[in-house]
């Protein structure tokens, strides 16, 4: 017997004295063994949308209670859509663009003024262009997963003017095209065409080895105690059998007793692309639902079958069916975010602190109306990694961080409060169902026109990339406003 069954021997109690008087055997198996996970990466989604959003419309205190707390919070009307997954959402609330307080180049208007800083935090090199590497080409460089793709960027935007596809930098003024088409995005997934169905990434060879040796341990002891059982007592035999099941149940433990259904690498349906293509063959077709759709498939299919490990989803407004002719300018006028800061929990307040169309109820609920169609389609995104299992038992979701981004913080422009929904990477030690309402200090930034201050995102983005797996990693963006990972995630 080699040294690793004469150890699991012991943690069970079957070594020395205590393996012959089956009599001793009533206490517990002893210590468990840790389960020998297979090698499953860690991928990571920004789901990036225009316009801010209503910060007072995101989380609600539950009946009852005078404020949400970290573990005690209702999804507001805008994230109800995500209700599904709630125990799976970090919602953090009151990060701050601190970067752009120090930018001495001006952004040609408010919107690049966001897009120059949302993903790359820090100083810009030109008035519509980021001065550094974004978060998702970081990771995927630092990276540098054995994967066809490094990273994939798709974007359904269509308004040039307002959003013009300024998300993902490699470097200083080096931006990344996205690609705007699903058919595109699936010839560049599956060159060779679709994938023959049901066919499985190769298992680890480590992985398999040592669940061939456990199970081996395992079979062995069970086959001395079969032998051992035959000429005991029925009382002796029943507790035998009984720290025989604790083995068996030790054994399903630690993953080595039948596998786990593992994730099928299959492409999405041909037919709504086939579709899209025709709906969408004009270069004036807005085709904004049905391109974010289908590029929420495909990023489930580009992960399932490892193609890459990082993607960029990039959208714009969903809905064209509220009744507001100009939905940009009708988003100005509700804009809540100095409302939030002067009164967080719903005092009264005087009217003249607040655009007057953000103090009446119609336009709040049209407003509410237009984002939810925002978590709408992340919930589609989160329901199609939450069906895909991994060989662990756990799902794509869970082996997948999806950030929920945007260009600027609020309707208004003002980005001294941006909030993020952080969804999934349970298995990269993201714990769930949690609202995180960060610090905030005073005085603010000089520049922000914001009565308090925040925590600089770029630490949001430092913790994201230690949970990929990339340790090391202890600053990003402009070094002179990050602090390090944001402790609080």
């Amino acid at each position: 017997m080699d040294m690793n069954r004469r150890n699991l021997l012991r943690a069970l109690g079957l070594a020395g004295p205590a393996y012959f008087l089956p009599s001793a055997m009533t206490g517990s198996a002893g210590g468990r063994a840790n389960a020998a996970s297979p090698t499953i990466p860690t991928r990571i989604l920004f789901f990036y949308t225009p316009h801010g959003t209503l910060f007072r419309q995101w989380i609600k205190a539950p009946a009852g209670a005078a404020v949400a707390s970290e573990t005690s919070f209702d999804l507001g009307p805008i994230l109800q859509p995500l209700l599904p997954y709630k125990n799976k959402l970090v919602v953090l609330e009151g990060l701050d663009w601190q970067t752009e307080y120090v930018d001495t180049i001006s952004a040609s208007n408010a919107h690049l003024n966001g897009q120059t800083h949302a993903l790359s935090a820090t100083s810009r090199a030109g008035s519509g262009t980021a001065g550094g590497i974004s978060i998702d080409q970081f990771i995927a460089q630092k990276l540098g997963a054995p994967t066809p793709l490094a990273s994939l960027e798709m974007s359904a935007r269509w308004n040039s003017d307002i959003a013009p596809f300024l998300t993902s930098w490699t470097g200083s003024g080096a931006l990344v095209p996205p690609m705007t088409r699903p058919d595109a995005v699936f010839s560049r997934l599956f060159p060779q065409g679709p994938p023959v169905a049901g066919t499985q990434p190769a298992a680890d060879p480590a992985v398999a080895a040592a669940a061939r040796r456990k199970r081996s341990i395992l079979d062995g002891v069970l086959g001395e105690f079969n032998a051992l059982s035959r000429p005991l007592s029925t009382a002796d035999r029943a507790k035998m059998d009984a720290h025989a099941a604790l083995i068996r149940d030790l054994e399903t433990r630690i993953g080595i007793a039948a596998p786990p259904p593992s994730v099928a690498c299959s492409a999405p349906p041909q037919g709504p692309i086939q579709q899209f293509n025709k709906d969408c063959a004009s270069p004036g077709d807005i085709c904004i639902e049905e391109a974010s759709s289908l590029f929420s498939s495909l990023a489930v299919a580009a992960f399932a079958c490892d193609l890459t490990r990082v993607i960029t989803l990039d959208t714009d407004m969903l809905s064209s069916t509220l009744g507001i002719a100009d939905m940009h300018a009708f988003l100005h006028g509700v804009d809540d975010v100095f409302w939030y800061a002067n009164d967080r929990w719903g005092t009264p307040i005087a009217s003249g602190t607040v655009p007057p169309t953000a103090m009446d109820p119609g336009n709040i609920k049209i407003a509410n109306a237009f984002y939810s169609t925002y978590a709408q389609s992340l919930a589609t995104l989160l329901q199609g990694l939450d069906a895909v299992i991994e060989p662990d038992g756990k799902t794509l979701l869970d082996h997948t961080i999806v950030v929920w981004c945007g260009e600027i913080g609020s309707p208004g422009h003002n980005n001294s409060m941006v909030n993020y929904v952080v969804a999934g990477g349970g298995a990269a030690n993201i714990q769930g169902g949690r609202y995180l309402s960060l610090p905030r200090t005073t005085p603010a930034k000089p520049q922000s026109g914001f009565p308090n201050s925040g925590i600089p995102h770029n630490n949001l983005f430092v913790s994201l990339a230690n949970a990929v797996g990339l340790s090391g990693v202890t600053t990003f963006g402009n070094p002179s406003i990050c602090t390090g990972p944001l402790t609080q995630l």
